[in-house]
């Protein structure tokens, strides 16, 4: 997962404009709503650059860099980062249920920095990107494929957490999911709803998208039904592979399923992605190609299903329970085969 940094973790934007207007006020300038528009998401250089040309400034660009730059670490050095309500909160749970965290922002490092050590989280995050690092700020995914190469992960299989359209549209670019996490002090711009994979109310969400599967998020799109009698999240283990299949049998298909998805996102966690996408293929008996309809059939968007560098098929970590919905829509015999795959990985429900 990653995040954006001004109006996710902390309600900066405010911040950046007010220095933007005392600034340009001091060079007997207007700094406007437009003007705000015109620099969101850009890098340093790049807003420094907009802010000259729209102020009709005879300056370098790095003065202005230096200068608004120093003017934000110097509120955020006397105020404490303005956080937004719970958010250092998500991202300690978020990091202690095993989640890999980075954050890609358009901020100066020195910004990042400070807001960091404000909030307390920069040891939870696996990768720290500006704009800054890389050729083109924000709408372009330069910023957003860097965080992940750093964390080491695909960016098929990251999910991006984001306040604007600019950010919204480079999490796209980058081939990742986007959560759209409104901002009430600076609203996104039109065009952000509608472009992102999902809408939040608030960042607290975050957490029920990667518990998987808590009954209410799994019943949501599985349609079936948990018992008290067979609670979610017990393995239900036996001695070996053979008497486990007989108890597996027994069960009812709310729980192989919750057992089936919970597993996928343990092997994920651990071992990635591709390994459960591979070992589901295997267990399932499907190609590439089916796994795609099986994917879209249990609910997965069709948009958040693509190949790595290999070839080989990616989602979203967060959606591999579309899996187990999907192969019981699309084979009859799908019970047996979520049965074999519980099976097939005997040895990953022990380490569980």
């Amino acid at each position: 997962m990653i995040f954006d940094l001004d109006g996710v973790l902390v309600d900066a934007e405010i911040w950046w404009d007010e220095v933007r207007r005392s600034w340009a006020a001091a060079r007997d300038r207007a700094w406007t709503p437009a003007d705000l528009a015109a620099v969101m998401g850009a890098n340093s250089l790049g807003w420094a650059r907009i802010m000259r040309e729209r102020l009709d400034l005879d300056l370098p660009d790095q003065e202005i860099v230096d200068e608004i730059v120093a003017a934000m670490v110097e509120r955020y050095e006397r105020l404490g980062a303005p956080l937004i309500e719970g958010a250092d909160l998500v991202v300690r749970r978020l990091a202690a249920a095993g989640v890999p965290l980075g954050l890609a922002s358009s901020a100066h490092r020195a910004v990042i920095d400070a807001a960091l050590a404000s909030l307390g989280i920069g040891g939870f995050l696996a990768a720290v990107v500006s704009s800054d690092d890389v050729a083109h700020g924000k709408p372009a995914p330069d910023v957003y494929l860097l965080a992940a190469r750093r964390m080491g992960v695909e960016p098929a299989s990251c999910l991006v957490v984001e306040d604007s359209l600019n950010g919204v549209l480079a999490g796209r670019a980058a081939g990742m999911t986007v959560a759209l996490v409104p901002n009430a002090s600076v609203p996104p711009a039109p065009g952000a709803r509608e472009a992102a994979s999902v809408v939040l109310d608030s960042l607290a969400e975050l957490e029920s998208l990667v518990e998987l599967p808590a009954a209410s998020h799994f019943l949501r799109y599985s349609g079936n039904t948990v018992h008290e009698e067979n609670p979610v999240g017990s393995t239900g283990l036996a001695a070996n592979p053979k008497e486990y299949r007989e108890r597996l049998k027994e069960q009812e298909d709310a729980q192989l399923d919750a057992w089936a998805a919970e597993l996928m996102r343990d092997i994920a966690r651990r071992r990635g992605v591709l390994r459960v996408l591979a070992d589901f293929k295997k267990a399932a008996r499907v190609d590439d190609r089916a796994l795609e309809r099986i994917y879209a059939a249990g609910g997965g968007a069709p948009a958040t299903f693509g190949h790595d560098a290999k070839g080989e098929p990616i989602v979203p970590a967060i959606m591999l329970w579309a899996l187990v919905p999907g192969i019981r829509r699309e084979a009859a015999d799908g019970r047996d085969r979520i049965v074999e795959y519980l099976v097939e990985n005997f040895e990953d429900l022990v380490y569980v």
